[in-house]
């Protein structure tokens, strides 16, 4: 760890004393600990603007994925409209003249 000025704070003694024995059983001193969740504080912010950006992150996903169940399910629905047999024009249709249907090409 980089040395940095040497500060003053308080913190009441449970606190002080429980993330002491954490970070010695972490191999690590409570001074990189401290500096490690300033630098988190610092980059992250908050707990709760974590959770305000995870939630508009959710929400984002959770619209993009609306949007392509939509996608898929006209493109599924085109495609068993394209699959579906041509009706037959019989007697339906007068403009045709023929009452028979017509013959495909092969």
């Amino acid at each position: 760890m980089a040395a940095g000025r040497l500060r003053s704070v308080r913190v009441p003694d449970e606190v002080w004393d429980e993330a002491m024995a954490r970070a010695q059983g972490e191999g690590r001193s409570l001074s990189e600990v401290i500096v490690e969740g300033l630098d988190r504080y610092r980059t992250e912010g908050t707990a709760g603007e974590a959770q305000q950006r995870a939630a508009v992150q959710v929400r984002a996903a959770m619209e993009l994925l609306g949007v392509v169940a939509e996608t898929l399910e006209s493109g599924a629905r085109g495609q068993a409209q394209d699959s579906k047999p041509a009706r037959s024009q019989r007697g339906g249709d007068s403009s045709s003249g023929s009452a028979e249907p017509t013959a495909s090409k092969r």
